[in-house]
């Protein structure tokens, strides 16, 4: 399946192709047509309605009809059943987002030149690591960011499952993606912007909604 379906997103205008010699001189960035929400709209659209309704060469089905199988049963095979519904699609998000360790300031935390700040983090600030006395490192903490919305993290409390969102410092800013977020800074950066790391964040909002 992992193979077929790469093979099929390669075909798309903007693919990175297997690898750098493959792709050659070919402007991927520049070629690219699809935000990504249009790509995933695509990929889900081909795996529901293309990939897994179309007749497999090597079992004569289409995947559907194989789970189908397995679910429901055949004459010849009994099924295994429905699975229990997991209800809790928050948990299931947060379980695979990338995990970001920080330790947490005064003015909240820092990720990638954002900053975000909620009450929940105060109890946190400037915190000891356990046992490592007054000299010792900051605690640092868990927290989760879904790549394709950088305006809010979600903490892990320590020694619990329990997550807190945490929003930008300055919620008036417009959320955006990581690949936004790092264009707007790479642009910055070509256009000679001095102290740009500084400066990044005061512009990124103007330079995101014209550009975006």
């Amino acid at each position: 399946m992992m193979g077929h379906t790469m093979r099929k997103v390669h075909t798309l205008p903007g693919t990175t192709f297997s690898n750098p010699q493959q792709r050659g001189a070919y402007d991927s960035e520049k070629m690219a047509a699809l935000t990504l929400q249009e790509f995933e709209q695509w990929l889900t659209t081909y795996l529901t309605e293309v990939y897994h309704k179309r007749v497999h060469s090597m079992t004569h089905q289409t995947p559907y009809a194989r789970f189908r199988a397995g679910i429901l049963g055949t004459p010849d095979q009994p099924g295994i059943g429905l699975p229990e519904r997991y209800y809790d699609e928050r948990q299931v998000r947060l379980d695979f987002m990338p995990a970001i360790e920080r330790s947490v300031q005064r003015e909240g935390v820092q990720v990638d030149h954002i900053h975000y700040f909620a009450d929940v983090l105060r109890s946190y600030v400037n915190r000891r690591a356990s046992g490592s006395g007054k000299q010792g490192g900051k605690q640092r903490l868990t927290f989760k960011r879904d790549p394709r919305d950088l305006s809010v993290l979600h903490m892990l409390e320590p020694g619990t499952n329990l997550y807190h969102r945490i929003p930008y410092r300055n919620t008036s800013r417009p959320s955006i993606s990581i690949w936004e977020q790092r264009a707007a800074i790479r642009q910055l950066k070509q256009q000679g912007q001095s102290r740009w790391m500084k400066i990044a964040f005061l512009l990124l909002s103007t330079e995101c909604e014209r550009k975006y």
